[in-house]
């Protein structure tokens, strides 16, 4: 249980910079051995990402995102390592772009049907976070994404 408070802390401290927040719940199930944890990310008040990880026993058992932009849900991303399943759902008329490297899972970008950028998410260690508010205002005013929209 220390363990679990002293990363909730380091985690809150790491985004207490940023208008980035972070909610963390734990569920396990001691009979067979999964524990579920749920962590939604809000930028400026909103949700804007959603992971869902299940262990069981240690071992990585499906990790699901759900991305949101305005409390619209923008698209969905489950996986289940050394499945091969992978699903990925796009809903309400958003753009999302899913880069991978290595076979895993580095960048979100999330646009609108313009291809303005709404928002990000860059994954360390194939774990996927906001990026911090200062980075995604730069790049929406990246004067190579406005060539690319042809402004």
């Amino acid at each position: 249980m220390k363990t679990i408070i002293a990363f909730l802390f380091s985690v809150m401290c790491l985004f207490a910079a940023d208008d980035i927040g972070i909610t963390t719940t734990v569920k396990t199930n001691a009979q067979s051995g999964a524990v579920i944890t749920k962590e939604f990310f809000t930028r400026a008040g909103k949700t804007n990402l959603l992971r869902s990880t299940t262990t069981t026993n240690g071992v990585l058992k499906s990790r699901l995102y759900r991305f949101y932009h305005d409390g619209k849900l923008a698209a969905d991303h489950l996986t289940a390592p050394g499945t091969g399943y992978l699903l990925v759902a796009t809903q309400n008329g958003f753009d999302v772009n899913f880069e991978y490297r290595s076979n895993v899972l580095s960048e979100v970008v999330l646009a609108d049907k313009d291809d303005n950028v709404l928002d990000a998410f860059v994954s360390t260690n194939g774990v996927l976070t906001p990026i911090p508010t200062s980075e995604l205002r730069k790049m929406m005013s990246t004067p190579d994404t406005q060539k690319e929209k042809g402004k």
